[in-house]
């Protein structure tokens, strides 16, 4: 059982804060999120066995062999989302219904699907339990989408899928935001955040998740059925489904019309995030590579071992073949692509044989040069072009696949091969592997424009240490005068404040409502911290890294928050006054304290000293 279920009910308040800092502590900053996933009681969607881990953040098993995905992960994908009040969300993987009913308070629609009739019926519940009366449920094969509501805003799947889905960015609108993990189900997979433009598609790779996989058809063997959450549904209803899937098996598999047939182990496939710390990150797999080589004039790149040409506007492989003097079948059946297939703008060709007259790939480097008074320069020349390697596309292996194969960015393959935007390959295709850019000159090889200044030159001790030195010093050291005690002589109008600073040390952060709900204050490590002002423990807990929170309940509805201690002081219903020690600062010398009206955080400075 987690610390936070330690809390009763009638101290929920304190219990939502925990979950809270649980979420901020893992990167979800948005407020509009943070105050969506508050509102949204996960326990509501958690039975069984796993009821008292609701407020873990850890992803749980739900009937059908599905999961619910850990809060952390629910919150980042949704802040990754960018939802605005008027975008219409179509959601694939409706599992617990978790995720879609947090979306429905930060958008006007929402559209989920699922496979699974019985998780769809039983997450229908709980819309009308919460009021939500714009989601639309169905169950049908999510991986084809909803063509009939398309295009969406944002689109969000919830189960990893080979690569994107085609029939899912094609019903992306234009300035769309899609948010998808893609890989094989029996390995981690990546998060990647997909944004359609007028040109195309825009991949931001996000994250390494562990997600169950996209299935196709459909877990039953009725029709697809459209149903709609009425805001006015029967609290009976609830009550009635709550009891029965407390005393069922969670881990249950679902038949054919969604009933129970036993506890399943063997497709539980939970996600396991943790570590997302930090918030999200478009940190691509591998550094950008180099632009690929230009092709000469009769559009080929030749590198030793091969050649391959560039397809133009309306190329096919028997154009190709034509204009280089090759033969069209044994050009295409090499390519295993049909000769008079229309190619993409930019599309590489390999070649089987080689086209004499070709010249030879280049790219342009910076070297130094030394000129004829001596001085050393950086100077622009061409150089012949790295050899890239080849890979033949096998059957199921996908760009995102081979990109990770290869330990470099889908992007830079794609524009490297010149790949469609839904990233298709075929099996047979050859492809040419980026190769890695080249490191940025160190800043004593730039040469700069006259009147602009130089940039400052790497010092000797970067590389090398210093040698010892011993400087005599020049007079005697001044004593100095001990610093006088400011606190023995504060007049009252300075002590009229409600609380008192909870460590002795200078704010390192100030307070910002949706981004850092309190202050920080640098404190020497072990440093005493103690109570800001009269009142009675309310909470004490852990965050997700074990890290004490103490909360302390005060007379006027407000609360103050105290984290970043060691060795607690108190406990549960102690009563304390002002200054009564409660732990002392971790070693990582920062104190984090926050005031609180009811659940709403102030800035703790209007209450200081």
């Amino acid at each position: 059982m987690s610390d936070a279920d330690d809390l009763p009910d009638a101290d929920m308040p304190e219990r939502k804060m925990r979950f809270l800092f649980q979420l901020r502590s893992r990167g979800v900053t948005d407020p509009r999120v943070l105050a969506a996933m508050e509102r949204i009681d996960r326990g509501e969607f958690v039975r069984g066995h796993f009821e008292d881990r609701a407020y873990e953040d850890t992803p749980l098993p739900i009937p059908c062999g599905q999961t619910i995905s850990q809060p952390s992960v629910v919150g980042l994908m949704t802040q990754a989302l960018e939802v605005g009040p008027r975008d219409k969300v179509l959601e694939v993987g409706t599992g617990s219904g978790y995720q879609a009913a947090i979306l429905a308070l930060l958008c006007r629609r929402v559209y989920t699907v699922d496979r699974h009739r019985r998780l769809v019926q039983e997450a229908e519940v709980l819309f009308r339990h919460f009021g939500l009366s714009n989601i639309t449920t169905m169950v049908a094969d999510g991986s084809h989408g909803l063509p009939e509501q398309a295009p969406f805003d944002r689109i969000i799947v919830t189960a990893a899928a080979e690569d994107p889905p085609g029939p899912l960015l094609a019903q992306l609108k234009i300035g769309g935001i899609m948010v998808v993990p893609v890989g094989q189900s029996d390995a981690v997979q990546t998060l990647i955040r997909v944004r359609r433009s007028e040109s195309g598609y825009d991949y931001d790779e996000l994250r390494q998740v562990r997600f169950v996989p996209l299935v196709e058809g459909l877990g039953h063997t009725r029709p697809p059925q459209l149903h709609v959450a009425y805001k006015d549904g029967q609290m009976s209803n609830f009550g009635l489904w709550a009891t029965g899937s407390f005393i069922a098996v969670t881990l249950a598999s679902c038949g054919p019309n969604g009933e129970y047939t036993g506890m399943r182990l063997d497709n539980f496939d939970p996600d396991f995030r943790g570590g997302w710390g930090g918030g999200l990150s478009t940190t691509q797999a591998a550094a950008a590579a180099m632009p690929r080589p230009q092709p000469d004039p009769g559009g080929v790149i030749s590198y030793p071992g091969y050649q391959v040409a560039v397809a133009r506007q309306g190329d096919s492989v028997s154009s190709i073949s034509a204009r280089l003097g090759l033969n069209a079948a044994q050009v295409a059946q090499y390519n295993a692509i049909d000769a008079n297939t229309v190619l993409n703008a930019g599309a590489v060709v390999a070649l089987p044989t080689r086209v004499a007259a070709a010249q030879p790939a280049t790219v342009t480097a910076r070297v130094p040069a030394t000129n004829d008074r001596g001085a050393t320069r950086t100077v622009t020349t061409t150089q012949p072009a790295p050899q890239p390697r080849q890979h033949v596309v096998a059957s199921g292996e996908t760009a995102w696949s081979i990109a990770r194969r290869y330990g470099v960015g889908v992007n830079d393959l794609a524009q490297w091969n010149g790949l469609p935007a839904d990233m298709a390959v075929r099996p047979g295709q050859r492809l040419m592997i980026p190769v890695a850019g080249a490191q940025p000159p160190r800043q004593s090889e730039v040469t700069t424009a006259p009147g602009s200044g130089s940039p400052t030159p790497q010092p000797p001790s970067a590389s090398a240490a210093l040698p010892a030195e011993k400087t005599a010093p020049a007079a005697a050291a001044v004593e100095t005068p001990a610093a006088p005690d400011m606190g023995s002589t504060r007049t009252a109008a300075s002590g009229s404040a409600k609380f008192r600073m909870p460590v002795n040390g200078a704010i390192a952060r100030v307070y910002e409502k949706g981004k850092n709900e309190g202050i920080d204050i640098s404190a020497a490590p072990g440093a005493a911290v103690s109570a800001a002002g009269a009142g009675t423990v309310a909470a004490v807990t852990r965050d997700v890294d074990q890290v004490p929170i103490i909360v302390v309940r005060h007379e006027g509805n407000l609360m103050t928050v105290y984290a970043g201690l060691d060795d607690v002081a108190v406990s549960k219903g102690q009563a304390v006054q002002a200054g009564t020690p409660l732990g002392k600062a971790r070693s990582q010398g920062l104190v984090h304290f926050e005031v609180r009206n009811g659940f709403e955080s102030v800035d703790p400075e209007k209450y200081l000293n």
